[in-house]
């Protein structure tokens, strides 16, 4: 099922709004690069343990409900973020006609979308963003409270990682909260 890049691009746009602070290094979140793998460890989410709901009748439709979402760059010369061409993510999107749905929270990353996508520029001159369909990530848990982002493509990491970036941005989404947490990481290569 195809999301709504725009909906994403919004997400990553408010994250790195000029009115936010300039972004702290957490050691809350985190990204490693191995040679045939990465991993994204997102903060540990309260009441992880408790029943989530997803396609909820109150979200409007075609808005991200949930998200973790990943987005790799650099810091500028001011101090902020600065996005790179690759992120990735898993998201679920509230589709009109759907039920709504419950279960524990490795029940909804399992109903969720994942994408591994790219910046491009439109003929507007602004920045959109491309699902790239070849290329694959997956969720997990670990503790029972912290989403785990990893792929073990090997093109997937030669990809994303090509060209070294320093920092990621790791973003929650939840519903009656469009950014919920934001934390930056500084990338590991080992």
């Amino acid at each position: 099922m195809q999301r709504s890049v725009a909906s994403l691009a919004l997400v990553l746009a408010f994250c790195a709004a000029p009115a936010a602070a300039a972004p702290i290094v957490s050691r809350a979140c985190s990204v490693v690069v191995e040679s045939e793998r990465f991993t994204a460890v997102f903060p540990p989410i309260a009441g992880a343990g408790k029943t989530w709901r997803w396609q909820r009748k109150d979200t409007p439709a075609d808005r991200m409900e949930y998200g973790w979402i990943v987005d790799l760059g650099r810091r500028g010369r001011a101090g902020g973020f600065v996005p790179d061409d690759y992120g990735f993510s898993t998201e679920i999107f509230r589709w009109d006609g759907r039920d709504e749905s419950r279960g524990s929270l490795a029940d909804l990353l399992a109903a969720a979308q994942y994408d591994v996508f790219r910046r491009v520029r439109k003929p507007d001159g602004h920045l959109g963003m491309t699902r790239l369909e070849n290329l694959s990530v997956q969720a997990s848990l670990r503790e029972g409270t912290r989403v785990v982002l990893a792929s073990s493509q090997p093109e997937a990491v030669t990809t994303v990682f090509a060209g070294k970036p320093v920092l990621a941005r790791l973003s929650i989404i939840l519903p009656g909260r469009y950014l919920a947490y934001c934390c930056m990481a500084t990338v590991v290569y080992r």
